[in-house]
Formats: structure tokens, C-alpha cells, sequence
């Protein structure tokens, strides 16, 4: 069983996987093939097959990326359907699940109520100087050789 369970693993580097546009394509198709078998409309009934072969050739898909960007279009739809916005006044954009989200996402789901920082280094000392992100355009003035310099956070 476990040979079984490795060449799968094998099998799947590389390619895409499972998402949450994938989990509602499959689950779309399952009710638009019920539903064409129970009114007896065929044409209902082959969209949804269509829609489970699209399903499982991007799980399969080797262009991740693309992938990505299917998904996070889905999601800023179906966000801006339920009416989610984030603190920004923006549709929430979450990415993709699967992949965990860059590192600025998982850390500000998980520490919520923690600053996040930018760090810096300045021009004529190259000593690190941090900023809290998401300030916009900040001076920022050295600590050790008193340079101020300009950057965005």
C-alpha cells in the first residue's frame, strides 16, 4: 500500500493539486450532473461533465502559476460576492490555500494584533534600520551616522 502511496506522491511533484476553485468546480458539476439526469436535460448534464474534466486537468496542471492566478481571481469574485473586504476597504484576496500564501499573509493571519516591519538599510552606513510596514512614504533617520533618507514601507 505504501508503494502505492509513494509513486502517487512522485506522481504529483511539480503539478498543481487541489483548490478552493477546483473544490467548487467539482462540486458545481456534481449538482449540474444530477440535475440533468433528473430533468432529463442532457446539455445541463455534459456541462457538468466538462466542468469535472477542467477540474481534474488543473489539479494536474504542471503551470502552477497560472493556477495561482485562476484561483485568486475566483476568490476576489467570490469575496466580492459575500461582501468580504479586509481592513484596506479592499476585496480580500486571499491567494492560494494550498500553497500557504507569502510569508507577509500567513504572518499576519497568525499574529494579528503584532506590527509587521520593514527593514532597511541606510545608504552611507548600510546600518539595518526597521520601520513598520504599510506606512507609505516614511523619512527615516539613522541612528548611528544621523542620515536621513526616504523610502516606502
Amino acid at each position: 500500500m505504501s508503494n502505492w502511496k509513494y509513486r502517487l506522491m512522485r506522481f504529483m511533484q511539480g503539478r498543481y493539486g487541489g483548490d478552493q476553485f477546483n473544490f467548487f468546480l467539482i462540486i458545481v458539476s456534481f449538482l449540474l450532473e444530477v440535475a440533468g439526469n433528473i430533468f432529463g436535460i442532457r446539455i445541463i448534464y455534459w456541462i457538468g461533465v466538462a466542468m469535472i474534466v477542467f477540474a481534474v486537468y488543473r489539479m494536474f496542471s504542471r503551470n502552477i502559476y497560472k493556477r495561482q492566478q485562476e484561483n485568486i481571481r475566483f476568490m476576489s469574485l467570490f469575496d466580492s460576492i459575500k461582501g468580504k473586504k479586509n481592513s484596506r476597504g479592499y476585496y480580500e484576496n486571499r491567494g492560494s490555500q494550498n500553497m500557504g500564501g507569502n510569508r507577509k499573509q500567513r504572518e499576519n493571519r497568525r499574529y494579528k494584533d503584532k506590527t509587521v516591519y520593514c527593514y532597511y538599510n541606510c545608504p552611507s552606513c548600510m546600518q539595518q534600520v526597521r520601520v513598520p510596514a504599510g506606512k507609505g512614504k516614511v523619512r527615516i533617520k539613522c541612528p548611528k551616522c544621523g542620515n536621513v533618507f526616504e523610502t516606502h514601507s
